[in-house]
């Protein structure tokens, strides 16, 4: 009883650790199924419990049997099997090398009742359980190391360019297989009473779980980075919209102060001609077009829409295009002024901006284009469209765009204009072709007046 007692509390530690470290590699690399994800405690408690009893037999060949058939249960109840084909080849075959991990140990066992064959006083057969136990968890933490490097790669855990962090990570890992030799070193050497013998298992399990700690704390760190850089980013962002909102007020405020003077200009055009004074009224009119060629030279007051807001935004990129060579055209059939204004700012500037960003990208010898199109769309929806050439490359992570100006960070444009869609109760759409980037966005005009 006692010596069932005694592999137990040896044994089960490092099960619960194969269980956290598989459970690991599917999070990551698989699909999980919804539904059944909500029972995985009792599974895994079952999984560690008849993991336990297996290593009872003290026969490698049961236990790795035993583990594997276990594994493969818990994959196949818990996660989803149709894809992707090469995350669930690279799952089999971790799982084959865990189940091994026993084997491995044997084979450790041997080596080294070869190493201290015909040494005075030493028994090869001495210790063999517990040299065997130890070899096996040095064996899970090269395993273990290949697992991080496997997720790593396959699902690019960390923010691209930041890989450092990984390599800080492998420091633990690194650092307990050295100690794990020594331990089993020891255990192949000394006499040992059962109580050190178990306290050398678990203290190789405390090192196990140690190697899985550092990850998940690191990760943790990584993620909190990523969130700090995303809500950078968000208030970037908010920053630019604001920056438009306040350019549409000011160029609001200067078509106000022309509408003004467009009285004075025609109440005294209107005093010349009774005056008779035709030849000062001609050269009353010719300042007055002069100096409207210099304001469209400037690149505002250009007429692209009778919505002013959507008319200064139009002006402000039309003129940006203008200084980078790209041919800027508005086909406009419909207005956003059922918009708010800070949402018309937000959406038109994203848009806009993003589509000038990707026409800058396009290759030599192509044409560089932004192309924009509103018009009504059935009944109470209004449809926008912008098009723009680039270079036909597109970076995406987890079905969502990257920037293309910084590496390996989210397009947070492309999140406020999907945002401001479904606000209206309508959606954003983008597809790339033959290199043309195409972004539509549905906005429910009816829900969006009412609101």
């Amino acid at each position: 009883m006692l010596s069932i007692l005694y592999w137990i509390s040896a044994t089960l530690p490092s099960n619960i650790f194969v269980l956290l470290v598989v459970d690991d590699l599917c999070r990551h690399t698989l699909t999980a199924d919804e539904e059944r994800l909500s029972s995985r405690p009792y599974l895994y408690t079952a999984a560690a419990v008849l993991m336990t009893m297996a290593d009872l037999f003290h026969n490698v060949w049961v236990t790795m049997a035993a583990t594997l058939l276990i594994l493969a249960v818990l994959m196949v109840w818990l996660y989803e099997l149709r894809r992707p084909v090469i995350r669930l080849t690279a799952a089999w075959v971790f799982f084959f090398l865990i189940s091994a991990s026993d084997l491995a140990g044997e084979g450790l066992w041997r080596l080294g009742m070869r190493m201290v064959e015909g040494v005075s006083g030493m028994d090869p057969g001495r210790n063999m359980l517990i040299v065997q136990s130890i070899g096996g968890q040095g064996f899970l933490m090269i395993v273990f190391i290949l697992m991080r490097w496997y997720i790593r790669a396959a699902v690019n855990l960390y923010h691209e360019g930041k890989g450092a962090w990984f390599w800080v990570c492998l420091i633990v890992p690194g650092a307990s297989l050295p100690s794990a030799a020594v331990f089993w070193r020891l255990a192949l050497t000394m006499e040992l009473s059962p109580a050190l013998e178990l306290m050398m298992v678990l203290c190789c399990t405390a090192l196990l779980y140690s190697c899985q700690a550092s990850f998940t704390m690191f990760e943790n760190i990584a993620a909190q980075m990523e969130v700090t850089r995303e809500y950078q980013a968000i208030r970037l962002r908010q920053e630019m919209e604001k920056k438009h909102y306040e350019l549409v007020q000011r160029q609001n405020e200067q078509y106000a102060s022309t509408e003004h003077d467009m009285k004075h200009h025609l109440r005294y055009l209107s005093e010349m001609a009774q005056a008779g004074n035709l030849s000062g009224v001609q050269s009353y009119i010719a300042g007055l077009q002069l100096s409207a060629q210099r304001r469209r030279e400037d690149g505002y007051l250009r007429s692209f829409t009778e919505d002013k807001i959507l008319n200064v935004i139009l002006s402000e990129k039309a003129r940006l295009a203008s200084d980078e060579e790209i041919y800027f055209t508005a086909d406009l059939t419909a207005g956003l002024d059922f918009l708010g204004p800070l949402d018309c700012c937000a959406l038109m500037g994203n848009l806009l901006d993003n589509a000038l960003e990707g026409a800058e990208t396009t290759p030599p010898g192509r044409e560089r284009f932004v192309r924009v199109q509103i018009r009504p769309f059935n009944q109470g929806f209004t449809l926008v469209r912008v098009e723009n050439s680039f270079s036909g490359f597109l970076r995406e992570k987890g079905g969502r765009l990257l920037s293309t100006k910084d590496e390996g960070q989210r397009g947070y444009g492309m999140q406020s204009i999907a945002q401001i869609a479904e606000k209206t109760g309508g959606s954003m759409e983008y597809e790339s072709r033959d290199g043309v980037f195409t972004v539509n966005v549905l906005l429910n005009r009816i829900l969006s007046e009412e609101e």
